[in-house]
């Protein structure tokens, strides 16, 4: 059995999500103790526990303190299939948070994965479900993940309600991660959502992201009204690169102005392409998995280190000791990561 300390590191969900997924890749009996522990309200929530139930789902687990609050987990796997699966969050728990934990052994299970995730698209202190869609999933598909999804219908706090279709496809073999080659120069991107509000809220939140982007090449940002159970906006951007793509996103709240939305929104990729590295500050940590579940060396460029990236390289060494080494790269970092093939 994995005994993991869910206060390792940054102490939150990232230390549940790689868990729960590299237990079910690796058929590991698991033991997670503090769960949340570096967290206000310590326990799995509502959406972690989704996330676990549905790689359980996709590896028949066993699961012992599987509820809300729980502070302890146990998770008892047995071989991974495909399948048509139902997740439902129940509340305005944010998918993509989901996806992060069950993507991984549903890319690796070899059989085709139909899912249907039902919660929050566009919710705070998580990626938005277009960041997933245009950002992470082009990079699977230059490590040869065949993933495709579809937002049936938007959910922001606090009512959730948003529909999505996840279809992975079985893949063969998963490449590293070592993009090569020149950058390519295209536009920027994005999409500003919004439900249930007044049109000068996302025409603020675009100009904001317009001034914080004025010295860079952008192409369309557009502006989508779409019917949702709760108001709520949202903001993501994307820009293609050698590795896939990159981008940043953000989601409106009380108390926030739309300014605020737009330049955070934009901070991220403006600071990744500016520092020309492979992969921005959020898409870090989520390809870090892939990387060691692929059979060979990946090689890619990054600002800096993040917490959740430490974390993430922390718990998965504990199931697959792997070599890996970072190096400074001029004004940027370099992470080479030798895949163990899980």
């Amino acid at each position: 059995m994995v005994s993991i300390d869910g206060s390792t590191g940054e102490g939150g969900g990232q230390v549940l999500r790689t868990a729960v997924a590299l237990a079910a890749v690796t058929e590991s009996d698991l033991k997670i103790t503090n769960i949340r522990a570096g967290r206000e309200e310590p326990g799995l929530k509502a959406q972690h526990l989704a996330g676990v139930r549905a790689v359980a789902a996709l590896c028949d687990a066993e699961v012992e303190g599987g509820a809300v609050g729980s502070t302890e987990l146990r998770f008892r796997p047995e071989s991974l299939h495909g399948g048509v699966f139902t997740f439902d969050v129940g509340t305005a728990g944010a998918i993509p948070l989901v996806l992060q934990a069950v993507l991984p052994p549903a890319v690796r299970c070899g059989e085709r994965v139909h899912m249907t995730v039902r919660g929050g698209t566009d919710v705070t202190m998580a990626p938005t479900i277009d960041y997933m869609t245009h950002v992470l999933l082009p990079v699977l598909r230059t490590l040869g993940a065949r993933v495709n999804v579809q937002v049936l219908r938007r959910g922001f706090y606090p009512e959730g309600g948003g529909e999505v279709t996840v279809i992975v496809d079985p893949t063969n073999v998963l490449k590293p991660f070592a993009p090569m080659g020149g950058q390519p120069r295209p536009g920027i991107e994005g999409r500003i959502v919004a439900a249930k509000l007044t049109a000068d809220i996302a025409e603020r939140t675009q100009r904001a992201m317009l001034s914080k982007m004025q010295h860079l090449r952008v192409g369309h940002i557009r502006i989508e009204e779409v019917e949702a159970a709760s108001a709520g906006v949202s903001a993501t951007l994307w820009c293609r690169r050698r590795g896939g793509a990159i981008g940043g996103s953000g989601v409106g709240k009380r108390g926030y102005s739309s300014e605020d939305l737009g330049a955070s929104t934009a901070g991220p990729l403006v600071r990744a392409l500016k520092a020309d590295v492979d992969v921005d500050e959020q898409l870090f940590d989520q390809v870090l998995l892939y990387c060691i579940m692929a059979t060979g060396r990946s090689s890619f460029t990054f600002e800096a280190m993040t917490p959740h990236a430490q974390t993430l390289l922390d718990v998965a060494y504990a199931f697959a000791p792997f070599n890996r080494q970072i190096d400074q790269d001029g004004r940027r970092q370099r992470v080479v990561i030798e895949g163990e093939g899980l």
